[in-house]
């Protein structure tokens, strides 16, 4: 029986031998940066190394190969159209709110002019930089995130931080979670919104920037939260009479819309009264 069992181990470490892959691979990244890394170590290792930090629907195993980024527009630090949109958002956003951000500049430049309010919180499905700040400071109280979106600096501030904690979806857009948070504020971007509040927040001249996401998620729980809304903020030029994306956000969830001419309150309107109050803020109106 021993022998058997011998036999056994030895034909399964011969067959790993040969099926399993072994040995060092070359990783480029960007077509720029080189690193050499062993079989089988995860990709997210191998980003990391080279200073590249970012999150992987697969966990860096890279066995999907579609994880591929274009920036079309925009990037870097807030400019002054992003301010002033941000600057319009501020007043919807309370001491003592618990706040959601979504990716991209204009919610990162609503977090740069919360340095004054008090006892915020923070449950999103991305933490940035922003937040790292803002905790810092002391305005932020604590943070329940799915995910570091961010540089070197949030990244070290997340370490070991026991007021950042990191969640899985099933908890950071579970309903029943989110359906306990009061004065809940959710902020996204829109890639363009209609006039009756209709939000496409994926394609873009006809490439898409992303998925579905779980931004509507955090909408709907903003929007039945006590004391919560959900802000949409985009530049007045992206509202539009039509979309030329699929519906990302429905007009049943609409909200708040902020550009830098102004915040339409959507909530409770006809859509005769959505109309007025959209193209009141939109670009090329009076």
């Amino acid at each position: 029986f021993s022998a058997i069992v011998l036999l056994l181990v030895l034909f399964i470490l011969a067959a790993r031998r040969l099926l399993v892959p072994s040995g060092q691979c070359e990783v480029t990244i960007n077509n720029r940066l080189r690193r050499t890394a062993a079989v089988g170590q995860r990709l997210l290792e191998v980003l990391a190394s080279a200073g590249v930090h970012l999150p992987s629907a697969c966990g860096g195993a890279g066995t999907c190969g579609l994880c591929k980024a274009r920036v079309l527009e925009g990037g870097g630090a807030p400019g002054p159209q992003e301010l002033a949109i941000a600057r319009n958002a501020l007043e919807f956003i309370p001491d003592g709110a618990t706040l959601e951000t979504g990716l991209g500049a204009l919610p990162d430049a609503v977090l740069q002019l919360l340095g004054d309010r008090k006892d915020l919180r923070i449950h999103s499905g991305s933490v940035g930089d922003g937040v790292a700040a803002l905790m810092q400071k002391g305005v932020v109280a604590g943070v329940q995130g799915g995910t570091l979106m961010g540089t070197r600096r949030l990244f070290d501030f997340a370490h070991e931080n026991p007021k950042l904690r990191l969640r899985s979806i099933e908890y950071t857009h579970n309903a029943r979670v989110l359906g306990g948070i009061e004065r809940f504020v959710a902020i996204n971007s829109a890639i363009e919104v209609d006039t009756t509040g209709q939000v496409n927040a994926e394609v873009a001249k006809g490439s898409y920037l992303g998925a579905v996401g779980g931004a509507l998620d955090f909408v709907r729980a903003a929007n039945q939260s006590p004391g919560g809304v959900s802000l949409m903020l985009l530049p007045a030029a992206r509202i539009v009479e039509t979309l030329q994306g699929p519906v990302a956000t429905p007009r049943s969830e609409a909200g708040v819309i902020v550009t830098e001419r102004g915040a339409a309150d959507l909530r409770g309107c006809t859509l005769r009264e959505r109309l007025e109050r959209m193209r009141a803020i939109a670009s090329g109106t009076p």
